[in-house]
């Protein structure tokens, strides 16, 4: 995921929602992922898929936008350094909707067990490290 700026938002102080980023703050936040196909395997990377900033605090950045059958939130949490996605159904009485998934859908970014043992590790005394690894 990355917070972008375009060439035509680099001096416009509103976006086209009229949300006032202040200035120097990115106008939308590009989303690109890759799945896993098998163990130590990923596939191709799909995207990237463009959303809008709505919301712009020293404590957090929110992106949101709607496709045909669902709205996007994007909340990063800068103080966490966390992130979270949510799905949430709307236009579900059109026809283009009417078989479309109603759920709502929650998803988190954040370090993984691995990562936060790790950094965990990297805050302990050498001679303790030692004695921790000796230990497992």
């Amino acid at each position: 995921m990355a917070i972008s700026r375009t060439r035509r938002d680099a001096t416009a102080p509103h976006d086209a929602r009229g949300v006032d980023h202040g200035p120097g703050h990115p106008q939308e936040c590009m989303v690109a992922y890759a799945e896993q196909i098998g163990p130590r395997q990923v596939g191709r990377i799909d995207g990237p898929t463009v959303f809008p900033i709505v919301n712009w605090t020293a404590d957090e950045v929110v992106a949101s936008d709607n496709s045909l059958c669902a709205k996007i939130t994007i909340t990063i949490d800068r103080q966490t350094k966390t992130l979270l996605w949510v799905e949430t159904p709307i236009n579900q009485t059109t026809i283009a909707c009417k078989d479309a998934d109603n759920a709502i859908r929650k998803a988190t970014i954040e370090d993984s067990l691995f990562w936060k043992r790790s950094k965990d590790e990297d805050t302990v005394a050498p001679h303790q490290k030692t004695m921790t690894r000796r230990y497992r």
